[in-house]
């Protein structure tokens, strides 16, 4: 994440942004996240994050108000695409 937090115009696109997105901005800039989706290396591996943390994907990817899906922690969940 390069986005520099002092500067208002890079976060306008929150304004925008619905309830599972803003929860997604939130999550992917926790560092315990990054840590799990980095360690990643199998599908039970990517499960366990899921099962964990409701959602698996590159944490440097911002919200896109139509891609933001999470998923019922008893299943994997695919990647956004």
């Amino acid at each position: 994440m390069q986005t520099d937090w002092r500067v208002t115009d890079s976060y306008r696109y929150l304004d925008h942004l619905g309830q599972k997105a803003v929860a997604w901005e939130f999550l992917r800039r926790n560092p315990e996240y990054r840590t799990a989706y980095r360690s990643i290396s199998s599908a039970e591996d990517a499960a366990s994050v899921a099962q964990r943390w409701g959602y698996t994907t590159d944490p440097d990817l911002p919200a896109d108000p139509g891609r933001v899906v999470w998923t019922d922690p008893t299943r994997t969940l695919q990647t956004m695409s």
